[in-house]
């Protein structure tokens, strides 16, 4: 509507302005409206222009309001009048209008309701403003108006549910229908169901529990709500349906009902459901009592066997039939008041984790005793919301318990009567059991008498006997124990109250139930009278051996000169035998020659290549031999090992020769020397020759009585011999060293 700018001055004077402008119908117009129309600045938010109803309706006089801001006449309410003002021009600026009911302000304080419709408008002369027509609904002449705003809001309140909505009379018409419903009933506009009773379009369960309702809301003038199933056809879905009755003083005039599909909700209902149904199966199967309770001590949930312990509707501590059965004592003994149980803490806000024990008198009068915790559950940062009491009988475990003190007790006894040192430490290396017989050796090395375990106990070996050389060993070869986890046996030496002694220690980890190292336990044993009864043993058998060992070879010496002698006579009785006995006489020789080395008073031992080069003279060996006797002239066999090295050495050339597959003359048995000055290796390889399928010399596994022989003519240090199979060779190794062999 195109508007001239009035007159600044007043209304009248406006209008007379507009007129004087040639407006005069336009002036006339709006002066004769029966509702209040205002022109307001869009810039300054200030009245440019208001008609007489507006003035009359507010109750100022005419042109009193041109100026003022729009707020004056805006009744305060949920939002200022300022900002109601603004919120209304913002909506104008964003959309070109708006519409709405306001509690509006006289000029004299009262208030009253008034329906708005403002609009956006280019006037010249007065730029962009805002055109607004308002209506008093507050009034009888107002009523009409205030139906038909009603009316509008019903209308949109339906058409923005977002499920089926709709009105019907006590008949079953439809009186109304929003945009949903018709759209579940197949139909593209509400209106054609007006009038209907029952739509075809709507599943027919549905519409079933749709006239269900709607006779039992009428009948009992009450709200009713119900689930309903409705199988639709690919797929089953639910719906929630709402009816209430519509009432005009003491009549049902009609019917208001929504059906909201709840499929979701229903299925979230169910899963949660299920899953507590598998929450109490899952608790009534657990060995321990559990209950959930919550601020006032009231049991909400528990499974069997927490009713086992407790069959009332609260936590123990707050029942007075359940108080007596349960009793509890403090660290010192005395009697735990119910206010210190665990549910009353946790009813405090305290979490009480580790337990407390509880002897616990069942509804059958026998005894238990019940391990009880408690821990809260708080609501964010609110109080404590539930808690959680968890109730196990320890009855068998506390039967248990003593019947390993017991036990311990017994083995405690045991070790402190064993002659053995026991001693037990932790994965720390921490002192935590000593027997009788440690106590008494760690009291004679440290020489301080009546050293007891309460002196000692959680601290450990080497902060006792300080930074030796003995407690550094005890330190490696325990943590090697427990790193390793296989047990160790080793010999220690230390001197006791000036007195040297050898102990044994026999160490095996400690584990848990789960299998990890916790510690090692010990055993200590003095073998020093055993050692030196070994020592002087051995020494026998070494004396006893040095003596047979000469007794043979000077025996073996006198026989083959006797051989000899037998030889000689033999070509002087028969000079054609000369040449064929000579080299038979040689190699005798030779072997005599060997003997005859062991027997020379004038140096300590034998050279050791000179031997080994009369062994090999000497051998009878019926293939060629190939010696490589090396550099090493300096080396020398001690005087008592050189026959049975000798013998040893003959013994494995004639075995090299004797087992042959194939005699090859371009494949002599070879006899290497090598060493390096303090040790020497004699190397004899034979081939083709195989060892049999089960040799093993180390393992002694089918070895002859040659080879066994070797074994027992070895010394006992100082030599060893392996023999194993290299290709289509057998090699044989002797490796000699000190004390058997040393330098000249």
């Amino acid at each position: 509507m195109p508007m001239a700018p009035p007159e600044p001055a007043g209304s009248s004077a406006a209008l007379e302005g507009a007129a004087n402008k040639g407006l005069p119908v336009e002036a006339s117009i709006l002066a004769a409206i029966a509702d209040g129309i205002c022109v307001v600045s869009l810039d300054d938010e200030c009245f440019l222009y208001t008609n007489p109803a507006f003035d009359a309706m507010f109750g100022y006089e005419p042109g009193e309001l041109l100026g003022q801001h729009v707020s004056k006449v805006n009744a305060p309410g949920l939002l200022s009048p300022e900002a109601t003002a603004r919120a209304i021009h913002d909506a104008v600026r964003a959309q070109g209008r708006w519409d709405g009911d306001l509690l509006s302000l006289r000029k004299d304080g009262s208030t009253f309701r008034s329906y708005d419709t403002a609009t956006l408008h280019e006037i010249g002369g007065w730029g962009r403003v805002l055109v607004a027509i308002q209506r008093d609904v507050g009034s009888v002449r107002g009523a009409e108006a205030e139906l038909r705003l009603r009316g509008v809001y019903a209308a949109t309140l339906l058409d923005h549910f977002p499920f089926p909505a709709w009105m019907k009379d006590p008949q079953g018409r439809f009186l109304a229908a929003n945009q949903a419903l018709a759209e579940a009933a197949g139909m593209a506009d509400p209106d054609l169901l007006l009038g209907l009773a029952d739509p075809g379009g709507l599943p027919a369960d549905l519409a079933a529990h749709m006239r269900l309702g709607e006779r039992r809301a009428i009948a009992s003038a009450r709200p009713t709500v119900r689930d309903c199933r409705v199988d639709q056809g690919c797929c089953v879905r639910w719906w929630e349906v709402f009816h209430t009755p519509i009432r005009l003083q003491d009549a049902t005039i009609g019917v208001l009902g929504f059906a909201r599909d709840v499929s979701d909700r229903q299925a979230a209902t169910e899963a949660l459901q299920e899953r507590q149904r598998w929450l109490h199966a899952i608790l009534d199967q657990l060995p321990v009592g559990v209950t959930l309770f919550d601020s006032q001590g009231h049991v909400v949930l528990d499974n069997a066997s927490m009713r086992s312990f407790n069959d009332s509707d609260r936590i123990p501590s707050i029942s007075r039939r359940q108080r007596p059965r349960w009793l509890a004592r403090g660290a010192d003994g005395t009697v735990l008041d119910p206010s210190q149980w665990p549910g009353a803490r946790a009813l405090r806000g305290e979490s009480v984790r580790q337990g407390i024990e509880f002897e616990h008198r069942a509804s059958d009068g026998s005894l238990r005793t019940v391990l009880v915790s408690a821990v809260p559950f708080h609501a964010g940062e609110g109080p404590m919301a539930v808690a959680v009491a968890v109730a196990q009988d320890i009855s068998e475990r506390k039967l248990a318990e003593a019947a390993l003190r017991e036990s311990e007790q017994q083995l405690r006894v045991i070790a402190d009567h064993h002659p053995d040192g026991i001693f037990h430490i932790d994965r720390e290396h921490r002192i935590l059991y000593l027997n009788a017989p440690t106590l008494q050796w760690l009291s004679r090395a440290l020489n301080r008498p009546g050293l007891c375990l309460d002196e000692l106990r959680g601290r450990r070996v080497w902060e006792i006997l300080g930074n030796t050389e003995l407690s550094l060993d005890y330190r490696r070869h325990s943590e090697q124990v427990m790193r390793s986890g296989r047990p160790s046996s080793v010999e220690e030496s230390v001197l006791v109250g000036g007195e040297p002694r050898t102990r044994l220690i026999v160490r095996t980890p400690v584990r848990d139930a789960a299998g990890e190292i916790v510690g090692l336990l010990g055993i200590a044993r003095d073998i020093s009278d055993r050692r030196q009864q070994e020592l002087a043993h051995l020494q026998r058998l070494h004396e006893q051996r040095d003596a047979l060992v000469s007794e043979v070879h000077h025996r073996i010496k006198n026989h083959l000169q006797g051989v000899l002698g037998l030889l000689r006579l033999r070509i002087d009785r028969h000079p054609d035998l000369r040449e064929p006995l000579a080299e038979v006489m040689a190699q005798v020789q030779a072997i005599a020659g060997v003997y005859g080395l062991s027997e020379r008073r004038g140096s300590a031992g034998a050279e050791l290549v000179r031997i080994v080069g009369l062994v090999v003279q000497g051998s009878a060996a019926a293939v060629p031999l190939h010696f490589e006797p090396g550099a090493f002239e300096a080396l020398q066999l001690r005087e008592a090992d050189a026959v049975p090295i000798a013998l040893v050495i003959n013994e494995l050339l004639s075995n090299a020769s004797k087992h042959l597959a194939v005699q090859d003359p371009e494949r002599p048995v070879r006899i290497t020397l090598d060493g390096d000055g303090r040790a020497m290796r004699i190397r004899v390889r034979n081939g083709p020759a195989w060892l049999p399928p089960d040799f093993d010399f180390a393992a002694r596994r089918g070895i002859g009585t040659g080879l066994q022989l070797l074994g027992t003519l070895l010394p006992s240090r100082g030599a060893s011999l392996s023999i194993r199979q290299e290709g289509d060779e057998v090699l044989a190794e002797l490796l000699l060293h000190e004390p058997v062999v040393s330098a000249r």
